[in-house]
């Protein structure tokens, strides 16, 4: 269960970054990384200290197919909303920061930052006018 966390968050901040760097990389595979490391020294300490993970994943998780079948299949299930949600959004609802890679991938950047800036604060005195008037 423990497993599927680490993988789920670790996958959802690598969804939520729009440029990798080598440190971002090297933080979060080693994470990962560092758990099954974990996990292998804590289970091989004597049964007294691990009780319950002694020899776990070593020999019953690892081996087994349908560990690593489940741990896909929660970590995307998991992962499924948020990456749904962050669609809808960049679709129907766009972050500024969304608006400029939409229009930088379709090569038009005509736009500058300050008309962006503008566009902003229309839209949030349009809104405001819109809850006093109702």
């Amino acid at each position: 269960m423990y497993t599927c966390v680490v993988w789920a968050v670790n996958c959802q901040m690598a969804l939520s970054i729009n440029y990798f760097t080598w440190i971002q990389h090297l933080f979060i595979w080693s994470s990962i990384a560092f758990w099954y490391a974990f996990l292998v020294i804590y289970g091989s300490l004597s049964s007294t200290v691990s009780t319950t993970a002694y020899r776990v994943l070593v020999e019953a998780c690892a081996p087994s197919p349908f560990y690593w079948l489940v741990t896909v299949l929660v970590v995307v299930s998991a992962l499924l909303p948020y990456f749904s949600y962050r669609a809808f959004q960049t679709r129907f609802r766009p972050m500024y920061h969304d608006i400029i890679q939409i229009r930088r991938s379709q090569g038009s950047e005509s736009e500058t930052f300050g008309e962006l800036r503008m566009q902003q604060k229309l839209y949030h005195l349009k809104e405001s006018l819109s809850h006093r008037e109702s």
